[in-house]
């Protein structure tokens, strides 16, 4: 009568060891792909802080001029915008990031596949709820700016509300909130290429 030997196979043992890659994954576009993600995040903010900082300068001045002038609304406005370059400028230092690109080199196979996942899904959530945290606060700053304006002016609520220049700022606000949640679906179609979320019937 034969006996199973009770001594597990070292190689066996080992194999199942290993975190498995799906066939279908090429490990080479992945890290291509992760490098490409990491320099659209840096040309991000840089631009952003290169656009933030004078944005800054500038409503800070207007919102000065404008207290100084009486128009408290108006320059409570310019604050407000004030106060949302700083809070995009936390929020991009605070969330948006990679981690450290020459730490996860250094990961094998399965690890890097998942830090790359995990960035993915950092940045996806970050560009769906850019509407929020982005557009929403620069729009009622810019938006109370030009009411203060418009009132200094003599117009009423419903001739500043169709005025030119307040359907040029929301239509404005509104591709840019566009343009994120369409980046956001193309991250999260990746994700699904990637096994990280359930694909949609």
């Amino acid at each position: 009568m034969s006996h199973e030997s009770t001594h597990p196979d070292p190689l066996q043992e080992l194999w199942k060891a290993q975190a498995q890659i799906p066939l279908e994954i090429d490990m080479n576009q992945i890290q291509a792909d992760a490098a490409a993600l990491d320099r659209v995040l840096l040309a991000r903010d840089r631009r952003e802080r290169f656009v933030a900082w004078p944005l800054a300068a500038i409503f800070t001045a207007m919102a000065t001029w404008q207290l100084v002038s009486g128009n408290t609304l108006s320059s409570v406005g310019a604050f407000i915008v004030v106060g949302s370059m700083f809070w995009i400028l936390f929020v991009l230092r605070r969330f948006g990031p990679r981690s450290d690109e020459s730490a996860a080199l250094g990961l094998d196979g399965q690890a890097f596949l998942q830090d790359y996942r995990s960035e993915l899904i950092r940045q996806r959530r970050l560009l769906s709820l850019a509407w929020l945290w982005y557009c929403l606060p620069i729009l009622v700053g810019i938006a109370l700016f030009n009411y203060g304006i418009a009132v200094a002016k003599g117009q009423d609520l419903g001739q500043w509300a169709l005025s030119v220049p307040t359907l040029i700022t929301l239509g404005v606000f509104l591709a840019v909130a566009a343009l994120n949640l369409v980046a956001a679906r193309g991250m999260a179609q990746r994700l699904v290429e990637l096994g990280a979320l359930p694909a949609k019937d």
